[in-house]
């Protein structure tokens, strides 16, 4: 035991080995982790993955939302944050309006299905990588 009462890790450990070895391999890194590099993988880089991805549709669908709201305000059409906005979201809602013709001439549903779509597309994805 030092002089203060405070155990060093030499006195904790037993020998100099063991207490190096203490001090640079931090506990979340377990022996059967580092082991096997496939868990590893699987515990550390697959969720980020997933979260990467679902925060790339999370964005996605964030645009979609703003450029559907900005279709009932006509002034904002010609900002160049809504050009932006259209210029990434347009394509993907062209799609669904091909087959989907607005209600009445008024009311388009495309993105309501858009928007169903990419969900089901990111579940898929992130079901596949995990």
């Amino acid at each position: 035991m030092s002089g203060k009462g405070i155990l060093t890790a030499r006195e904790i450990y037993g020998n100099k080995r063991d207490a190096l070895k203490s001090s640079f391999i931090p506990e979340a890194l377990s022996a059967k982790m580092i082991a096997s590099k496939r868990g590893y993988f699987k515990q550390m880089i697959i969720p980020i993955i997933a979260h990467t991805i679902h925060l790339l549709f999370l964005c996605y669908t964030i645009l979609l939302f703003v450029r559907v709201t900005s279709s009932w305000f006509p002034a904002w059409r010609h900002t160049t944050f809504i050009r932006f906005v259209a210029h990434y979201t347009d394509p993907y809602l062209n799609l669904f309006r091909k087959f989907i013709p607005p209600i009445g001439g008024v009311m388009d549903l495309s993105p309501l299905i858009a928007y169903i779509v990419l969900q089901i597309v990111e579940k898929i994805i992130i079901a596949i990588i995990t």
